[in-house]
């Protein structure tokens, strides 16, 4: 997130395109690189509730859980966030006029239409 955030700041340009992947705060294995360990703290949807011990990271150390509850939403950085979980109407993106400003040309080909 601090790598993100420091690059938007120096006028970099980023396109997320997800909803959780700022979700969880997790940490990497000190010797293996590939390796993560994530702690599901005490809110959030999980598949388990876990003991106030397990909390903190064995990697780090630090308080795992969710980036919004330790002050980093992810909605501030990327401008959108994972919120809950379920199902109702599911549906495509549909460009607005800002979507042709010179500035986000980038995003799509020369040859894109409104929809």
């Amino acid at each position: 997130m601090d790598a993100y955030n420091e690059y938007e700041h120096r006028g970099g340009r980023l396109m997320y395109l997800g909803g959780d992947g700022f979700y969880w705060r997790i940490a990497y294995h000190p010797d293996c690189p590939g390796i993560i360990e994530l702690r599901r703290a005490e809110t959030g949807v999980r598949a388990w509730a876990a003991e106030p011990g397990e909390y903190y990271q064995g990697f780090d150390g630090r308080y795992g859980g969710l980036w919004l509850r330790q002050g980093r939403a992810p909605q501030k950085l990327v401008g959108v966030g994972f919120s809950c979980q379920g199902f109702d109407l599911s549906s495509h993106y549909r460009r607005n006029s800002d979507s042709f400003k010179p500035k986000v040309a980038f995003i799509s080909p020369a040859s894109a239409t409104t929809n």
